[in-house]
This record gives structure tokens, C-alpha cells and sequence, in this order.
């Protein structure tokens, strides 16, 4: 599917963010130093990549404490605007007229998979075809090429950015049917997704594993 972009947002008064040089390995005297600590808000589905960044970043700078504070993308930028966190990890778009305070900048692009049980042999859909089945408008998956039966709908809450990101690219003016399962996490739709054969949800494309099948889309 199309690329999600994954943006960076810091508030520019800040100096524990700032370029710094790579500071040296801490003597033994430096150890006692009282480290440098900011908070780092984020989408739960961003967080192997963020993990990551963090762990390479306290590698360099073992004096830099960095508190990961998991919030969905829709609370993670107010809580930069009020001076909550110091750094935000989005997977969404900017509002309209952001801060002149804030300094943002897309570092990552994911893709957005729609992800089925392994069992189901469907080969993949066009848009049109995933915005029907997600208005709820098929009722069994054979005549696509899958398992007999109604698909079971997964999707997220209005404050992921992977369910903006989704609305925006598929589903347009449509919304989702209301029959859909409404779950918490990207984990959640994987746990779904394993388990139930007939089941069908999105994730980040960084976090497709064994357990589910990422379907092609216009043959992507």
C-alpha cells in the first residue's frame, strides 16, 4: 500500500536535544553526574523502531536518560505543544498550522499491511475491493478466493495513526462497518489475526510476523 511517513517532533527551547558532539566514555568520576533525562512520546505501533533509535542514541550518550511514554498519535503531539514531553515519534500526519516552536522532520517511512490468517488463501485485493470488505459489504471470502465465510473485521480506534492513515487511503468517505472488532493495539490485531482464520486487520508493515499473511494490494 501506500507509504505511511513517520515524523519527529522536538520543541526548540530545548537544549537536551539539541546536535551535541558525541561525548566520551564517562570516567569513573563522571558516573556519579546526575544524568540528562527527557521524555519520548510515541505510538505503541512505533515501538521496536523507537527502542531501537534509543538504545543506539544512549549508546553514544550514556549521560542522556530517555523516558519512553507510549500514547497514541492523536495525544502524543498535544503533549509536545504543552511542554509535557520533550520529543514526540509520530505516525501521522502534522496538524494544519503547527507550533512556530516546534522543529519536525520525517526520518522513516513504513507501509501500512492488510494482514489475514495464514489459512486464508485469498491473493490479494485491489482498493476498491478492501474498501468493500471493510464497509462490510462482503459476506463471504470464497468468491475472492479464500476461506468460506464472513470475514471478520478488525480495525482501530480513531486515534491511531495507523486507522488515519488507513481511512485516508482506503476507505476515503466510506466508514468502516460498525461490525467491525474495535482493538487496542497492533498486537491485538496480530493476536486476532492468528487466531482466527476468517479474521482480517492492518498493521504496521514493520510488525508483519510468521503468525499473519500481509495481502497484496494492486498487487503490491
Amino acid at each position: 500500500m501506500r507509504d505511511l511517513w513517520i515524523l519527529g517532533v522536538l520543541a526548540l527551547m530545548l537544549t537536551a536535544c539539541a546536535a551535541p558532539a558525541l561525548v566520551p566514555t564517562p570516567t569513573p568520576a563522571d558516573s556519579y553526574a546526575t544524568p540528562e533525562q527527557f521524555q519520548l512520546a510515541y505510538p505503541e505501533s512505533l515501538e521496536p523502531l523507537v527502542r531501537a533509535l534509543v538504545s543506539g542514541y544512549q549508546q553514544a550518550r550514556p549521560n542522556v536518560r530517555i523516558v519512553l511514554v507510549e500514547r497514541a498519535d492523536d495525544l502524543a503531539w498535544p503533549m509536545v505543544e504543552r511542554g509535557e514531553v520533550e520529543l514526540a515519534a509520530l505516525a501521522m500526519s502534522l496538524p494544519d498550522d503547527p507550533s512556530a516552536e516546534l522543529w519536525t522532520t520525517v526520518f522513516a517511512r513504513d507501509g501500512l499491511a492488510v494482514v489475514v490468517n495464514p489459512q486464508n488463501g485469498v491473493p490479494g485485493l485491489t482498493t476498491a475491493q478492501l474498501r468493500e470488505l471493510f464497509v462490510g459489504r462482503v459476506a463471504d471470502w470464497e468468491p475472492l478466493g479464500g476461506l468460506p465465510g464472513l470475514p471478520q473485521l478488525l480495525t482501530r480506534d480513531d486515534a491511531s495513526g495507523d486507522q488515519l492513515f488507513f481511512q485516508t487511503a482506503v476507505m476515503e468517505a466510506s466508514p468502516v462497518a460498525l461490525t467491525a472488532l474495535l482493538l487496542p493495539t497492533t498486537e491485538s490485531v496480530l493476536e486476532k489475526v492468528a487466531g482466527e482464520p476468517l479474521s482480517v486487520g492492518y498493521v504496521s508493515s514493520a510488525r508483519v510476523d510468521a503468525r499473519v499473511r500481509a495481502l497484496a494490494i494492486e498487487g503490491m
